[in-house]
């Protein structure tokens, strides 16, 4: 073989590292067929629209167009008509791409412009990879093809034989060189070839006996014949008729003439011929080699293609796709599980600090300020539970359950719930329940009410004026558009609920599409009123998952009335229902506690500051006794010493997380191994609370909560002695006329977070002091060995613990370099956000340096104490008291730390008890304890 010849096998395995340009407008559809087609080691270039495809393609020649039919400019049709329009483009394989299934007629448009194949998706990845080297094959095979083509027209034009190839009808459709050198005419002139064969063969007797050679069915040799060259110079010709053994399209039969006008050029002449007939074979054999390769390619293109239809209609196809779609849906759901986290643990300290905030004396201004922040924040915890319902239910996760409850609970709570929203607006709301209805049912009573609390709520959301009426009876036989009368039997009812306002009303236009995910009746809805347009999309999941249809019926100005069935299962009715799950089991009274919980010993598992003050807080106003442990082997340790009533356990922590630590204290041999523990946090999914009963433990809450909740679910499991804790005098805050002034710092709404006490305050800050000095620095080491978790975990609690204590500012800058830090920003762009940080940083730990930690006035007593004077005997005996709230776990800790670092002012022992209050203040109490007992053998003191 020649160097310049083509082995299509050669070009085909070349191919696999050929350049293939990927076109789609969607950047996940992009990436994915990418890194596809990337991974089986071709070399990929990108596109996200008809006008870059151009483009690449004009500058990179690509072997192969993987080309989207719908783009947002040109769309894919008309970029592979342009492609294909192009000469310089020739060797460039355009295969359609499209989303969707199309008409036959369709795809054959897209094939007519010249597309080289069309491939539906979803395919399969291996199938998408094979269908790509099916395509560079057969473009290997093309150009081999050509390439023997443009040899045979190379030999043909340039033999030194006149050469003419004539159509079925006769007509000249090929002229060589040799044949327009020989007669002086133009190839231009085979156009016009009644004036060509008479101006060549003006005798009459010869042009007939040429013609009749053109037209001779069987292979004639050697017949000599004159012509007249355009200069009038005669020539003799000796013409022969061959007819090829492999038909070619278009060439039916071939006319040789050699010039035999000097006789002793005979010998030449049959040489010539002779040759020529030995190339008219080999280029028959190898035209028939490359025609026998093209339709080899072409049958396996269609067994491909056809195997491709099986696949797509076969079982294992429809396997595949569900396991994608499947795949897909995990993703989505674990995507919006770590979301909800993230929203739901700063909710938790905003509902949690408002909570506390307004059992502070607050002036009429902040109290309201304190309550539209309160609303504020509720409503955007029902966004939120709202697109993670909408998401289960889209996922098919969103269980319904089957336990008894009482209809008048249910419709007592939604009473007590609207009633003040209703008065506030100068509406009536009424409850209207027919007297044949059953109360004691089965089934779901949380979202039993969670459709009529949307309801509800959208009835006093509408109505300015007049009334909102909801009404229960047990459903007719023809409840609705499609009622559930015929699942009806005697263990079950159909229920029918009717709300009704006197608002705006709606068109039935606007009716039509109510009850679709992120519709509105009206674009102006979403302005004037809010919502997202979940709600009635969620209500109506929900409905028919219990069985029942939801319909509207509305005027214009007149006011709707929205109704829907359920099916539910009948109860026994008892002499007293059982409280409901969720409803709070204690009397939160003035908010200060729960009276039945008082004197309960709690221990506090989380590794977050913040989450520690707002639960210790929280615990605390109600009586309880709280300790706090910042990780699992800490939580293990507390409870080997103590005994506590309970456990509130956070499921995510460093070292050893919630799941892990409840499972070795329930295999723990020691009596705590029964303790209630309550999981605390803000993942919500059904996957999640399956997790906390497998793990071991008793309940679930989840952030954000309010703090009856909280007290409400530990009254479930615990049943404390009566106790009180001793009473001490609450710090008073400054007066907000000699606040301090920190630059960088919000006092105020510091302040405030900390439930105005400025004692807590000044804790927050010292902490914020001592846990986020040199941050900027372990930030930007981390980003250095490129450990980006560790960097953004960083910046995310930067930026949590700054918006506590009211660095708004250092809190938008943490913020924003932990999103660059998630979105994989480079290096350099990273670094132009630490630097501003770290400023920033400065100038709050600057401002916190300023502030002096405020002594209690026993402390300023005992400070009076000279330092030669200090009773060796009580010191040894505080020691002795620290040593056994260490053990304890216990918060006062902190208290008495204080309180005798403040009385050995001067003393020696002064520096030394420096390291134990930074451990306790870090809530480290195992390693205060291990400090105090050091301490306690270097001064000879017994514990």
């Amino acid at each position: 073989m020649k160097d310049n010849d083509v082995n299509p096998t050669q070009a085909a395995n070349n191919d696999e590292k050929a350049r293939i340009l990927i076109v789609d407008d969607d950047p996940a559809a992009l990436f994915a067929t990418a890194r596809v087609i990337r991974q089986a080691g071709f070399d990929v270039i990108q596109a996200d629209s008809g006008g870059a495809c151009l483009e690449r393609v004009a500058e990179t020649l690509p072997a192969l167009v993987l080309l989207d039919v719908e783009l947002p400019d040109i769309d894919g049709l008309e970029v592979c008509r342009r492609i294909k329009a192009n000469p310089d483009l020739a060797d460039v394989f355009v295969v359609l791409l499209s989303g969707r299934r199309i008409q036959s007629d369709a795809q054959a448009e897209g094939l007519a412009l010249g597309a080289d194949g069309y491939i539906v998706r979803p395919i399969d990845n291996r199938e998408l990879v094979e269908r790509v080297k099916a395509l560079l094959r057969l473009r290997a095979v093309q150009h081999a093809l050509r390439a023997s083509e443009t040899r045979l027209r190379t030999i043909v034009t340039s033999m030194p034989v006149l050469l003419l190839a004539l159509d079925e009808q006769g007509d000249i459709v090929f002229a060589n060189d040799e044949f327009v050198r020989v007669t002086g005419y133009a190839r231009e002139a085979l156009r016009e070839q009644p004036a060509l064969w008479t101006a060549l063969y003006p005798n009459a007797t010869e042009r007939r006996q040429m013609l009749a050679l053109c037209e001779a069915q069987e292979s004639v040799r050697n017949v000599e014949i004159e012509l007249t060259r355009r200069d009038g110079e005669r020539r003799r010709i000796a013409w022969s008729n061959i007819s090829p053994q492999v038909p070619i399209p278009g060439w039916a039969t071939w006319l040789v003439g050699v010039d035999v006008t000097e006789h002793q050029l005979a010998v030449e002449l049959q040489q010539k011929t002779a040759a020529l007939l030995a190339a008219n074979t080999a280029l028959e054999r190898s035209k028939r080699a490359a025609l026998s390769l093209m339709q080899d390619a072409h049958a396996q293109r269609q067994r491909a293609e056809k195997a491709l239809a099986e696949l797509a209609e076969s079982q294992a196809a429809l396997r595949e796709a569900k396991e994608a779609a499947e795949a897909a849906t995990e993703a989505k759901s674990r995507f919006l599980a770590n979301m909800s986290h993230e929203i739901r643990t700063p909710m938790t300290a905003m509902l949690a600090m408002i909570y506390l905030a307004l059992k502070t004396e607050t002036n009429p201004r902040q109290r309201g300020y304190l309550n539209a922040i309160q609303t504020a924040t509720q409503k955007l915890l029902n966004i939120v539970n709202d697109i993670l319902d909408f998401s289960k239910i889209e996922a098919g996760k969103l269980e319904i359950a089957s336990e008894p409850f009482d209809l008048r609970s249910v419709l007592g709570h939604l009473a007590t719930m609207f009633e003040v929203r209703a008065r506030e607006k100068g509406l009536k709301i009424t409850f209207n329940v027919a007297p044949s209805t059953p109360t004691a049912l089965i089934g779901d009573a949380a979202r039993l009410e969670q459709v009529l609390t949307n309801l509800i709520d959208n009835a006093l959301k509408f109505s300015e004026h007049g009334e909102v009426m909801i009404a229960v009876a047990p459903a007719g036989k023809a409840s609705g558009p499609s009622g559930p009368a015929a699942n009806v039997s005697h263990k079950t009812v159909a229920l029918q609920f009717a709300v009704r306002d006197t608002g705006i009303g709606m068109t039935a236009e606007q009716m039509a599409h109510l009850f679709e995910a992120f519709s509105q009746a009206d674009t102006s809805i979403t302005r004037r009123y809010g919502g997202t347009g979940l709600g009635l999309a969620i209500s109506r999941q929900l409905v028919e998952m219990m069985g029942g249809t939801i319909w509207v019926e509305s005027e214009l100005g007149r006011g709707s009335t929205f109704s829907f069935t359920v099916l539910l299962e009948r109860a026994i009715e008892p002499e007293e229902m059982p409280r409901l799950a969720g409803e709070p089991a204690v009397e939160t009274g003035d908010g200060r506690g729960a009276p039945r919980l008082r004197g309960a010993r709690i221990l506090v598992v989380d590794d977050n500051a913040v989450n520690q003050l707002v639960l210790r807080d929280v615990l605390e106003m109600a009586g309880l006794d709280v300790a706090v442990a910042n990780n699992g082997e800490e939580a293990l340790s507390a409870l080997s010493r103590q005994h506590f009533d309970a456990v509130l356990m956070d499921i995510q922590m460093p070292d050893m997380d919630g799941y892990t630590t409840t499972r070795l204290i329930r295999a723990a041999e020691a009596d705590y191994h029964t303790i209630p523990i309550i999981a605390v946090t803000a993942h919500t999914q059904p996957s999640d609370r399956q997790a906390v009963l497998e793990a071991g433990m008793n309940d679930y809450i989840a952030k954000p909560f309010e703090p009856p909740q909280l007290y409400a679910v530990l009254a479930r499991w615990i049943a404390p002695e009566t106790w009180r804790p001793p009473a001490t005098a609450a710090p008073k805050p400054p007066d907000k006329t000699v606040l301090p002034a920190l630059p960088g710092i919000a006092v105020e709404a510091g302040l405030a977070r900390a439930g105005g006490k400025w004692e807590l305050y000044q804790r927050l800050l010292h902490n914020f002091s001592v846990n986020q000095t040199g941050v900027d620095a372990a930030i930007r080491e981390a980003l250095a060995r490129d450990d980006r978790t560790v960097a953004a975990r960083l910046a995310h609690t930067l930026k949590g613990v700054a918006g506590m204590i009211g660095a708004e500012a250092l809190q938008s800058a943490a913020a924003a370099l932990e999103s660059a830090i998630r979105q994989g920003d480079a290096l350099p762009a990273l670094e132009n956000l630490c630097q501003p940080l770290a400023e920033r940083l400065r100038t709050v730990l600057a401002a916190i340096a300023t502030v002096e930690p405020e002594a209690t006035s026993a402390a300023t007593d005992a400070a009076t104490d000279k330092p030669g004077d200090l009773d060796q005997e009580a010191f040894a005996e505080q020691l002795r008291q620290l040593a056994q709230l260490l053990r304890r776990y216990d918060t006062q800790a902190g208290e008495v730390l204080r309180a005798l670092h403040d009385r050995v002012q001067g003393a020696p022992q002064k520096e030394a008890l420096l390291p134990l209050m930074h451990s306790v203040e870090q809530y480290a109490f195992d390693e205060a304890l291990a400090a105090l007992e050091a301490l306690a053998v270097r001064w000879s003191i017994s514990l």
